[in-house]
């Protein structure tokens, strides 16, 4: 059984989120959800360096404005989906990593989720198949918004000094990621930090979807497209290499030739046709494209455009990675593999993620299916630690003193910043660590789950306590919630 929730940002203008009205839905069946539960997809770790050689030779990208409470504007860019789409067709038959394979993301099985007509389908979740990974949800932007706060208040303003994130150094997980929005923009902050390599503690994000194809057509080009756009590729942005790319005739023509679903992007045919005459922004000088040299020229995100994926670009990237002293993991498969238990099949070679504690618990539109909550909930508390006496308590806000030099202080934006000019604005409290972030619709009529099922769970479990940080009561109800463990 399949859903439509009609919610996705790939049809809505996140101008018009306040205006979105809720309409009933089907209902899952308990014997869809049983099927569901027995075939779970087998938790799996890919290996970036295989997956980022599946990629075509060229992808385009859009931009995707979020909404702000401060006011300022945020602009992150993502894969368009009839890319995505285009590239299937141009597969065809291929066999690549798939939910089902094992090992380090080395399987060949069929996969229906990587076929054109599965893009086309109008259903948003097949349970136990597709959980909906390909789109961008409007709870993603929410959390980004609430991020964004917490930045501000760490943060402060300075002035003439070497830019550092308060997320460098920490270790987030994000749960269901598909588009992986939230991250993304953790990545736009920390790729923006401008101290020396040698100076920058070990940040590791993990993103985790239960489809294996999300993470290849979707999760993985996002996270390229923030770096390519960021001022950590001004090196290669320098090189003969970027220089040779923007002479070659526009390879996305014969994508945008074709008029894309308007359920797989979020453009207007008009602007679309437009994207294949941009061009890129010139690169700058060899002198400027030093890592840390605040005069770094940056690609505009708020313009469409294509990235040629070459042998060049791809270990730039990596590179950029191992510099920065920055571990990038995608995982696919289950809440319940991740936690150590077998899908009734019992595959063989199942394996589980490292749950050693993280600072950072991420998640959003996750919560709209009752009988998964049990398998989410005990991921977040082991991701957090909760119950094992290994977590560490600290907070993001206020910041380590801009441009320390010292490892020590870097690896713990935690403590007193001597340099910020302006306090914590009142409204926004620090985030005690570890801590887990939910964002939600208040109620997801049809599938039966929303956020009171969830206080419920974590609650009247005595498994934490929950409380809303965010919440937008015009049009879709919709929360931000931070969780303490216990």
């Amino acid at each position: 059984m399949s859903f439509k929730f009609n919610f996705d940002l790939e049809d809505a203008d996140t101008s018009a989120l306040e205006n979105m009205t809720l309409e009933d839905k089907p209902t899952e069946s308990a014997e869809s959800a049983d099927l569901a539960r027995s075939n779970l997809a087998a938790c799996t770790r890919h290996s970036i360096e295989k997956l980022i050689e599946t990629l075509p030779d060229v992808i385009s990208y859009s931009p995707l404005d979020i909404p702000l409470a401060s006011g300022r504007s945020l602009t992150l860019a993502r894969r368009d989906l009839f890319d995505a789409r285009y590239q299937l067709i141009a597969e065809a038959d291929v066999a690549l990593p798939t939910e089902g394979s094992t090992g380090e993301g080395d399987g060949v099985q069929s996969d229906q989720t990587r076929t054109p007509a599965f893009l086309d389908a109008p259903s948003d979740l097949v349970p136990g198949v597709y959980e909906g990974g390909l789109k961008t949800w409007e709870c993603s932007l929410d959390l980004v918004d609430y991020l964004d706060g917490l930045k501000e208040a760490s943060e402060g303003t300075s002035y003439g000094l070497v830019a550092s994130s308060v997320w460098v150094g920490r270790r987030v997980l994000e749960l269901g990621c598909g588009t992986a929005v939230p991250s993304l923009y953790l990545l736009h902050e920390i790729f923006k930090d401008e101290r020396k390599p040698s100076d920058v503690p070990r940040t590791k994000i993990t993103l985790q979807d239960y489809n294996a194809s999300v993470l290849e057509l979707i999760t993985l080009p996002n996270v390229l497209i923030a770096w390519y756009l960021s001022p950590a590729s001004a090196a290669y942005r320098a090189s003969p290499d970027f220089a040779a790319c923007q002479e070659k005739p526009e390879a996305s023509q014969g994508k945008s030739a074709e008029a894309p679903n308007p359920a797989l992007s979020s453009i207007t045919e008009d602007e679309e046709s437009a994207q294949t005459e941009t061009d890129l922004p010139i690169s700058p000088s060899p002198a400027d494209a030093q890592l840390g040299n605040p005069s770094t020229t940056t690609l505009d995100a708020t313009v469409p455009g294509d990235i040629h994926l070459t042998p060049t670009l791809k270990a730039a990237f990596l590179t950029t990675l191992a510099e920065r002293n920055i571990e990038l993991e995608l995982v696919s498969g289950s809440w319940e593999g991740m936690l150590g238990k077998r899908s009734q099949a019992g595959e063989p070679g199942e394996t589980t993620v490292d749950l050693e504690p993280y600072d950072l618990v991420l998640t959003s539109e996750t919560i709209y299916r009752t009988a998964s909550l049990e398998a989410l909930i005990g991921v977040m508390r082991s991701a957090c630690g909760a119950g094992s006496g290994s977590s560490t308590s600290s907070a993001v806000a206020p910041s380590v003193a801009a441009g320390s030099s010292s490892a020590a202080a870097a690896s713990s934006p935690v403590a007193a910043s001597s340099s910020s000019s302006s306090a914590p604005p009142s409204n926004i409290a620090p985030l005690s660590l570890p801590s887990s972030l939910v964002a939600a619709k208040v109620l997801y009529f049809g599938v039966g789950g929303g956020v009171p099922d969830f206080v419920r769970a974590v609650e009247e479990g005595g498994l934490g306590r929950v409380e809303t940080v965010l919440e937008r009561t015009k049009g879709v109800g919709r929360k931000v919630m931070r969780v303490d463990w216990q």
